[in-house]
């Protein structure tokens, strides 16, 4: 998967239209405040520098995936979006775009991932994972909370970059 110099600027401008309207998503507002209350509440439970140390590259990994997934959803939008078909109307012409259905939708997302680092980047994280469920043994049902709440923020952000997309 390889984005060319003019759809990492579509790119970049598209995600900074998307976060002005993910600013308005109360749902997503509340998984950020869960994650933020998530990582105190592990850092306070267990202060040690590797535990910190830990949660830190656990979120940039994220970070790293959630760029990755961006991507992959944007070049999917724009594959559907070349499938746009205008229909003459009484009202005038009609652009109807062939989206994938949900299925074949996770497919292409798969496939597309695939061709990048993401399967590295998803087994390093899920090392740093289970090094943090050893520290926290007492409560790592934080963790896994955080993991979903990551796994939910994800979601909600590419599905809402690809309806951009298509939309737009």
């Amino acid at each position: 998967m390889k984005i060319n110099q003019s759809e990492q600027k579509e790119l970049k401008e598209a995600l900074a239209k998307v976060e002005n309207i993910l600013d308005d998503n109360q749902k997503l507002k509340e998984l950020y405040l869960k994650k933020e209350q998530s990582i105190k509440y592990l850092t306070l439970m267990n202060s040690s520098k590797e535990n910190v140390e830990l949660i830190k590259k656990f979120n940039e990994y994220d970070k790293k995936l959630r760029k990755l997934e961006n991507e992959a959803a944007f070049l999917i939008a724009k594959e559907e979006k070349s499938n746009v078909i205008i229909k003459k109307t009484a009202l005038g012409k009609k652009m109807i775009i062939n989206k994938s259905d949900e299925q074949k939708y996770e497919n292409k997302f798969n496939k597309v991932l695939k061709e990048t680092n993401y399967l590295e980047l998803s087994r390093q994280r899920s090392d740093i994972f289970k090094k943090l469920v050893k520290i926290n043994l007492e409560d790592c049902s934080v963790l896994y909370k955080l993991d979903s709440l990551e796994t939910e923020i994800s979601i909600i952000e590419t599905d809402t970059l690809r309806e951009y997309l298509l939309e737009n």
